[in-house]
């Protein structure tokens, strides 16, 4: 691979990003993501914007899912009905194959928390919008995360003269 990026997950935004396939072994789990967004500050982003990444390989080696609970929400009908659905934590046991299933079609809406535990790990905490099974917040453990890419496909949709134009025009 042409960029290599060890342990900044910072210097992304995941945004919008679509996690294309999972992979597990016995000790990585890797994602394959297009339309991953280089922050400026990324060592491997010599652009001075956003840059968006076409396809990468994000490997989390030693992972562990600390958590996985899908969001709260409500549902209204025209005819005036509401559905509530509250917070749910999902069973250990089933969080692998909800992952399995995210791939078929979703997005990443973003990350947080990314940093170092007290335990000599790292964590991060993904909110991704599965449209085979709703919003939900992955919160991982890992040893040390790498991201690998060939290309960039561009700037990064928000760093686009048109988009900059269209803000623009919204002020005024």
């Amino acid at each position: 691979m042409k960029h290599i990026s060890i342990d900044e997950l910072l210097h992304f935004d995941f945004h919008d990003a679509v996690i294309e396939s999972i992979a597990f072994t016995d000790t990585e789990m890797a994602w394959v993501v297009s339309a991953v967004n280089a922050l400026p500050a990324n060592t491997q982003n010599h652009h001075d914007v956003a840059m968006c990444i076409e396809k990468a390989t994000i490997t989390f080696e030693n992972p562990n899912i600390e958590s996985m609970t899908f969001a709260a929400f409500a549902v209204h009908h025209s005819n005036g009905k509401i559905e509530s659905h509250e917070t749910v934590k999902v069973k250990e046991s089933e969080r692998i194959e909800i992952l399995k299933k995210t791939t078929e079609s979703n997005h990443i809406h973003g990350m947080e928390g990314f940093s170092a535990t007290d335990d000599n790990q790292l964590q991060a905490c993904f909110n991704i919008d599965s449209y085979a099974d709703g919003f939900y917040y992955l919160d991982m453990k890992f040893a040390k995360v790498t991201v690998a890419w060939e290309n960039y496909s561009g700037k990064a949709w928000y760093e686009t003269d048109e988009w900059k134009k269209r803000v623009e025009e919204r002020k005024s």
